[in-house]
């Protein structure tokens, strides 16, 4: 978020700020009234007692400590000469403490001044934290640094501190205070922001690439073959159903990841990555509170938060395409690192994914396939799971299980505190995640013929089979037994096959669900980031499901449609290419007819754009590289289904070489690509006509019963279509 050097000024302002005032009341006289520090709170005292440097002070309550004068700062009340409330005067005596002034308050974008070299430049308020202001100056945006409230002072004012910056207020004789601030915001507190280690140089990437720990896999055992295939989750209910969204905010650096801390999940961790030269920013937030609890940094670029656990209190990093995984621990203010570890033996690997199942036990995924179950306090791997290279790895927002896919188009369902294998899916497609509701007994998965399959864990059953349309980017999140929500965005219901409602958020947001039907949104923004909290579906979709009525679909299961095609672009497949599209309108739940249908299913190929590609020949038949350019040809074709000749539902199919091409030895690349623009009738199988449309449904529109559009800080139900907004 910041330069090393800003947060390094930053600190040492901080330094010179308190040493002076500090000397000064290490010689405060007996009988003076002062404020002693407990941690991060100022409390009320009286000197009583002096030897050397060393203060005797009793509190309000009465019981007296020895402490020494770094505690110690003048009385925020003032002092013994003030001649009218809201009027200071300087001191009789000079050698007497100079008052510090009362205590103010300031919110985020308020304009204040800050002095420089002996001068008041003018600047923004950008972030509060406990006792802490971040400012940055408006004529030099690279002066920014953390101040105390005293430092600053509003426009206009009167309010002075001397030039080397100490905690003086160089008030004269009938000067009057300070005007007061306006309210201070509600939502930005917390701790200080802090750098890492303590008193000792912060830690770079080359440091932790060359000092770390291999972790001992002389204990590790296979997990066992088979458990209960029974799996109750115990959930909470951790945030509210509104539709509210608030903001992080001060963050220059764009959002990387959202992490929901599994065991209560009422914490979330937004992780802002980084780069020349600037810290990567952790931002703490309550998900049941809806606000931001604090902000703290890893002064180390690039970073990058793969997991949180303990509310944000234990952080996983790593670098992208990594064999190292860091340890960071939050403790006495800042985060320190527990443990540099190297997860696998093999130099050839890199770490894909990393969660935290504990705060000293983590799941680590890694390129070659193998997924180990890590105690990292031990350093040792206490279990691992061998699955095939480009296995995806998925954690329950509960913790207490995982889902693995394998590219052999294999899912499997473990527990994480053993790796012992719940349930297995050997028809799953490699391109999709395994998910698992609230209550641990209904399992989702995609298969390989590219449907949605909802299963019951223990003995198979099946709830549903779902048609999750062409766009599907593979992630899948089951709520409970009646709604799944697809690629974080819309919310099927799983016995219809209705897509229920959308959710429209921006394509750079970051989606994590939590294990009670709900999920967290972070949307980046500029030098801020949404966060919003949404239930599955919103009221307005659950009320626009409960009264969707047959008469509210102008499409649903058991309706006849007639084909009209020319399947001649499909040369030797004309016959496949028909029992394909036959095989989709009856896969939807409907009906093919010869007859004079109102609905009709229209499929026409058209020759696409030609573009020039340069392909590079492999060295295994060429010793040198070769360059070479060819034409890429396509054709499309185009699905539309009409009701009473009006479109209202389409989909295309472009058929053309890819960017990686796999040829026989002596066939030209031009030849392969002119093959490849031919119509294939094994890809008609992509079709996904719906089985339900909602009367109103547009071609190129999803068809649901409505969808929220999430704003800067709500989300905005639209009119469901086809009907009036319950």
């Amino acid at each position: 978020m910041f330069c090393k050097t800003n947060v390094s000024v930053a600190v040492a302002l901080a330094s010179i700020f308190l040493t002076p005032c500090n000397a000064v009341y290490g010689q405060a006289a007996v009988g003076s009234q002062i404020e002693v520090r407990e941690g991060d709170a100022w409390t009320n005292a009286k000197v009583i007692g002096r030897e050397g440097r060393r203060v005797q002070v009793r509190y309000d309550d009465g019981t007296e400590e020895w402490i020494g004068p770094e505690r110690l700062r003048p009385n925020a009340g003032g002092v013994a000469g003030s001649s009218a409330p809201g009027v200071t005067v300087a001191p009789e005596n000079a050698g007497d403490p100079i008052p510090k002034p009362a205590s103010r308050t300031f919110s985020v974008d308020q304009p204040i001044e800050i002095k420089r070299d002996g001068k008041w430049f003018p600047a923004k308020v950008r972030q509060l934290s406990k006792g802490w202001i971040f400012v940055s100056e408006d004529a030099d945006e690279r002066q920014k640094r953390w101040v105390e409230p005293w430092a600053l002072r509003v426009p206009g004012s009167a309010y002075d501190i001397d030039s080397t910056g100490t905690r003086t207020w160089a008030a004269k004789p009938g000067q009057v205070a300070p005007v007061e601030a306006p309210k201070k915001a509600a939502s930005p507190t917390g701790d200080q922001f802090v750098i890492v280690p303590e008193d000792q140089r912060p830690p770079t990437k080359e440091d932790l690439a060359g000092k770390f720990d291999r972790v001992s896999f002389d204990n590790s055992h296979e997990p066992p073959v088979r458990a209960d295939r029974t799996l109750r989750i115990a959930t909470t209910q951790p945030a509210s159903a509104e539709f509210s969204a608030w903001a992080l905010r001060g963050v220059d650096n764009r959002l990387d990841t959202i992490l929901v801390c599994t065991g209560g999940l009422k914490t979330a961790v937004a992780s802002f990555p980084g780069s020349f030269g600037k810290s990567t920013v952790v931002i703490r937030t309550g998900l049941l509170a809806h606000n931001q609890m604090d902000t703290r940094s890893l002064q180390i670029p690039d970073i990058k938060v793969a997991a949180a656990a303990s509310d944000g209190d234990v952080l996983l990093t790593t670098f992208e395409w990594d064999k190292n995984l860091q340890w960071w621990q939050w403790s006495g203010g800042k985060y320190k690192l527990a443990a540099n570890l190297r997860v696998d033996p093999d130099d050839g690997t890199s770490i894909t994914a990393a969660e935290l199942v504990a705060a000293d036990k983590a799941i680590v995924g890694v390129s070659n396939g193998t997924v180990y179950l890590v105690d990292l306090a031990k350093k040792q791997v206490i279990t691992s799971v061998k699955c095939a290279p480009g296995a995806k790895l998925f954690m329950h927002p509960s913790g207490q299980l995982i889902g693995v896919v394998t590219s052999s188009s294999t899912a499997m369902l473990l527990r994480s505190e053993d790796f012992s294998l719940i349930a297995e899916f050997p028809d799953a497609s490699s391109t999709s995640n395994i998910t698992v509701d609230s209550t641990g007994q209904w399992a989702a998965y995609v298969t390989s013929a590219g449907v949605v399959r909802v299963v019951k864990i223990d003995d198979g059953t099946q709830l549903g089979l779902l048609s999750v349309g062409a766009a599907f980017k593979g992630r899948l999140d089951l709520v409970d037994d009646k709604f799944l929500l697809v690629d974080s965005t819309t919310a099927y219901e799983i016995k219809s096959g209705i897509p229920v409602w959308i959710y429209k958020i921006p394509a750079d947001a970051r989606v994590k669900p939590l294990a009670n039907g709900q999920f967290v949104i972070a949307a980046p923004g500029n030098k801020m980031a949404s966060i919003a909290v949404a239930s599955i579906p919103d009221q307005v979709g659950r009320v626009a499901m409960k009264s969707a009525s047959l008469d509210r679909f102008m499409l649903v299961p058991g309706k006849a449609i007639k084909i009209e095609a020319d399947f001649s672009a499909f040369v030797d497949d004309k016959e496949k290419a028909s029992e394909v599209v036959n095989d989709v309108i009856r896969r939807a739940g409907m009906k093919v007819s010869e007859n004079n249908e109102p609905f009709r299913l229209t499929l026409s190929v058209a020759p696409g754009p030609t573009e020039k590609r340069e392909y590079m020949e492999s060295s295994f038949y060429h010793p040198a590289p070769k360059i070479v350019a060819v034409d890429i040809p396509s054709n499309v074709l185009t699905a539309t289904l009409s009701l009473n000749d009006q479109p209202v539902w389409t989909q295309e199919i472009r058929f053309a070489a890819g960017s990686m091409i796999q040829r026989d030895k002596d066939q030209p690349i031009q030849e392969y690509c002119n093959n490849a623009a031919i119509p294939n009738a094994g890809a008609l199988k992509g079709l996904n006509l719906p089985s339900y449309l909602p009367i109103g449904a547009k071609p190129g529109v999803p068809a649901a019963l409505g969808a929220s559009t999430l704003q800067d800080r709500r989300f905005v139900p639209e009119k469901p279509a086809g009907a009036a907004r319950p």
